[in-house]
């Protein structure tokens, strides 16, 4: 068994994510739309090349905080299983792996625009903007949602959480899919009630969780889990 001291620190990524993303979120410029014209961007950016740049190292640290924390949860979630619970905790990993990669791809794709976007001609930042800009928030609400329905309903089959962390998480994964699937079908952003929401849920299930693995042990939570599995 792994030391309880390793795994309240991976459970504390979960509240490093929410404080690192929200700071990044705070300092960058404000969003530009997706098919904003090459000028427009440049006008935006200008002058906050050091914000933008500050923002994606946050945003890389978010996503190195939230690896640990997926770790944590894998593991938690794995202790507890059956054949088909022990595959349920697989795909969550798998979907929390591909959320820490669109993250970092997403990270450096913003270094990129905030510090070289004058040498670029127009075609090339339209590119590499638009790259940005999908990979950071539309690409990576789907594996974010998967990994947060997956691991509500690992929750609710075997208390290894509470139940509410449970329900928590599974309504803030359906409210991601819901926003992503309008996203990809109407080319619109979904109600702000939906997505923006939905993060708030997501934000409040990984610092909830992280705040309860450290006020207790995981050896005392294996046990209620394998008693109530």
């Amino acid at each position: 068994m792994r030391d309880w001291t390793f795994d309240r620190a991976a459970a504390m990524g979960g509240i490093g994510f929410v404080v690192l993303a929200g700071i990044a979120s705070a300092i960058a410029p404000t969003t530009l739309a997706l098919d904003s014209g090459a000028p427009e961007i440049r006008s935006k950016l200008a002058g906050h090349a050091d914000a933008l740049g500050t923002s994606a190292l946050l945003t890389a640290f978010s996503m190195l905080a939230i690896g640990f924390f997926v770790a944590f949860v894998h593991a938690r979630l794995k202790s507890v299983g059956t054949r088909t619970g022990s595959a349920l905790s697989t795909c969550f990993a798998l979907a929390g792996s591909a959320l820490v990669t669109i993250g970092l791809l997403g990270a450096v794709l913003q270094a990129v625009v905030a510090h070289h976007t004058g040498g670029f001609d127009d075609p090339t930042l339209l590119l590499t903007f638009r790259l940005w800009q999908m990979v950071s928030y539309n690409l990576s609400a789907l594996p974010a949602g998967v990994m947060l329905v997956l691991a509500g309903v690992r929750t609710l089959q075997t208390g290894v959480f509470p139940r509410w962390l449970g329900v928590t998480a599974i309504v803030a994964g359906l409210a991601g899919l819901v926003a992503v699937s309008i996203l990809y079908t109407t080319g619109e952003p979904a109600p702000t009630v939906i997505d923006a929401g939905g993060f708030a849920l997501a934000g409040l299930w990984m610092a909830a969780t992280g705040i309860h693995a450290v006020v207790r042990p995981a050896h005392s939570a294996a046990v209620v889990s394998v008693q109530t599995a």
